[in-house]
C-alpha cells in the first residue's frame, strides 16, 4: 500500500499529558533520523516530518503513529530519488504558505522549493515565526523566506562560475497576487504597517532586480506540498513534477 506522508484529515496538537508508555518509545530518535532524510535528500516529506516535529516536547501516541506514518510512505518510495537533468532552465523558486494552519497557535507554514536541472536543490517547510493576520501577510513571510534562499543559491552559483556575476533575474513563483503587489508597488497601508522590517527585503531585491514575482495557480505551485498535507493524487502528481521519482 502506498501511504501518504501525512493524513490530511489529522491535525496534531500538543499532547496535554506525557503518557507513560510512550515516553518509553523513541520519539526522539526517529525523529531526528527523519529530520536528516527530509534535510538530505527527501523533500516530500519535509512537511510532515516538520508537524511532528514540533511536538517532541509533548507527544502522545497520535504523534508517534503520524511518525510511523512516514516510516510507512518511505518503505513504499523507498526506490525513489531526485533526478537531475539538463533542462536549459535557470535556477527558479516556488514559494507557498498555508495561513494560520496551525490550531493551536494559529501560525502558517511557510513552503519554498528552489529547482535547478529539473529538481530541488533547496527546500523549506516550516512554522513562521509570528502569527499572520492574513493570508497575504502570510504568503509575504514566504515570499521573503525564498528571496533569502533565492539570494544564497546565487551566490553559491556565482562563486563556482555556473552562473555570471551579470546575471538577469531570478524567478520566484507565487500563488497569491496580493503578495506579489506588494512585494512590486507597496503602498503603506494599516493592515500591513505592522509587518516585520525584515521581510520588507523583498521590494529592495525587486527593485535592484534580484528576482522576478511570477503568478502561478495554487495547484501548480510546486511549494504547495511544502505546507500542508495534500491528497493521494495531488501529493502524487507535485512529487512527480519535482522529479522525484522511482530511479532503479
Amino acid at each position: 500500500m502506498w501511504y501518504l506522508p501525512a493524513d490530511p484529515a489529522v491535525k496534531l496538537q500538543k499532547a496535554s499529558q506525557e503518557e507513560e508508555e510512550v515516553a518509553k518509545l523513541p520519539f526522539r530518535q526517529l525523529i531526528g533520523a527523519l529530520s536528516y532524510l527530509a534535510q538530505a535528500s527527501r523533500c516530500d516529506i519535509a512537511l510532515a516530518v516538520s508537524l511532528v516535529a514540533q511536538h517532541c516536547a509533548n507527544y502522545d501516541y497520535t504523534h508517534w503513529q503520524a511518525a510511523i506514518r512516514i516510516l510507512r510512505y518511505l518503505k513504499g518510495t523507498r526506490d525513489y530519488g531526485m533526478t537531475y537533468r539538463r533542462t536549459g532552465q535557470p535556477f527558479h523558486t516556488y514559494s507557498d504558505a498555508s495561513h494560520q494552519s496551525d490550531v493551536g497557535d494559529r501560525r502558517s507554514m511557510s513552503g519554498t522549493v528552489g529547482i535547478l536541472a529539473g529538481a530541488p536543490v533547496t527546500w523549506h517547510a516550516c512554522k513562521q515565526r509570528t502569527v499572520s493576520l492574513s493570508s497575504m501577510e502570510s504568503e509575504y513571510k514566504a515570499l521573503s523566506l525564498a528571496v533569502r534562499d533565492t539570494i544564497w543559491v546565487r551566490s553559491l552559483l556565482q562563486e563556482v562560475e555556473f552562473m555570471p556575476v551579470a546575471s538577469p533575474a531570478s524567478v520566484i513563483y507565487c500563488d497569491s497576487q496580493a503578495a506579489m503587489a506588494h512585494a512590486i508597488s507597496y503602498v503603506e497601508r494599516l493592515r500591513t504597517k505592522h509587518v516585520e522590517v525584515v521581510h520588507h527585503f523583498v521590494r529592495e531585491r525587486v527593485r535592484d532586480g534580484t528576482f522576478i514575482p511570477k503568478f502561478v495557480r495554487t495547484v501548480d505551485n510546486l511549494a504547495d506540498c511544502l505546507t500542508k498535507p495534500l491528497s493521494g493524487t495531488q501529493h502524487r502528481r507535485l512529487i512527480r513534477l519535482l522529479s522525484i521519482t522511482a530511479t532503479c
